[in-house]
């Protein structure tokens, strides 16, 4: 799973836990895994200029926990996550898009309060090219739609937990057929994705151990964002969208399989998130 995806799933999840205990971290950021990389993390609304049809940028809060704050005392309610495919007009899939900077759909944060939402899109930028500390992202949250309808949306785990183990059989199945193990035993990433969904307990080994509040979420739940994040393999050069087919029937499965397995993990990661 990206880092850009990793971070919003953890904002919303420790964002709903403060929401509703009034209590988090004081090192939540930086300390998080998803902040590893980032030498800043703001939050910003946009307004006009008086007597201006020019806009600027304001800053509301300098960090994740000024931000939840600001958030609170303005009336919100919970956050949310959301992501909508691209349209017609892309020039690709957006599977294959995924592993690069905007690609592979939009993920928005939605601040939820009583009577509209609020919509907050990321923006990473490297500004620090050779920090020592391998912190050269700045990133900064917009809010890019302001007062937008609420509405009703329901949260099946088990259905999203079935479609990607399901989509991970497919996979996985295509994979060893086809012998593919250029350096990575594709098969092998998928069947142990799809482990995570037999284990009774989570393994303690994931790169972002804390990417949830886990006991806001059910085991289930758990170990379907976890499986989803494991299934991730969309990326650039070297990734599973680098592979090619001669048959052009093997091609068209390899895309069918990969663009049904990227809509498995996107279904259960905001189905999860969004459930507490």
């Amino acid at each position: 799973m990206t880092g850009i995806i990793a971070q919003l799933i953890a904002l919303v999840s420790y964002g709903n836990e403060f929401f509703a205990t009034g209590n988090i971290a004081n090192d939540y950021f930086p300390a998080n895994s998803t902040f590893t990389y980032c030498n800043t993390a703001d939050f910003r609304i946009i307004r006009k200029r008086f007597l201006s049809s020019e806009k600027k940028e304001s800053v509301v809060a300098e960090n994740p926990l000024e931000w939840f704050r600001w958030l609170k005392v303005n009336g919100c309610q919970r956050l949310r996550l959301s992501y909508k495919g691209s349209d017609d007009t892309a020039i690709a899939r957006d599977y294959k898009l995924a592993g690069f900077v905007g690609g592979g759909g939009t993920w928005l944060l939605e601040a939820v309060y009583p009577k509209h939402r609020d919509c907050w899109a990321n923006r990473w930028e490297v500004n620090r090219r050779n920090a020592d500390d391998r912190k050269i992202w700045s990133v900064n949250y917009r809010r890019i739609m302001a007062k937008q309808p609420i509405y009703d949306a329901s949260f099946d785990i088990r259905k999203a937990a079935e479609n990607l183990e399901e989509a991970l059989i497919q996979i996985s199945s295509f994979a060893r057929r086809q012998h593919l193990n250029n350096g990575i035993a594709w098969a092998g990433i998928f069947e142990q994705a799809r482990q995570i969904m037999r284990n009774q307990t989570l393994r303690s080994d994931y790169f972002h151990q804390d990417l949830i509040v886990n006991k806001n979420y059910s085991l289930l739940a758990q170990k379907t964002i976890f499986s989803a994040a494991s299934a991730w393999v969309f990326g650039g050069m070297g990734s599973w969208n680098d592979l090619g087919f001669e048959s052009e029937k093997d091609q068209l499965r390899y895309e069918d399989l990969s663009a049904q397995l990227y809509k498995a993990i996107i279904e259960a990661t905001i189905t999860v998130i969004n459930s507490y």
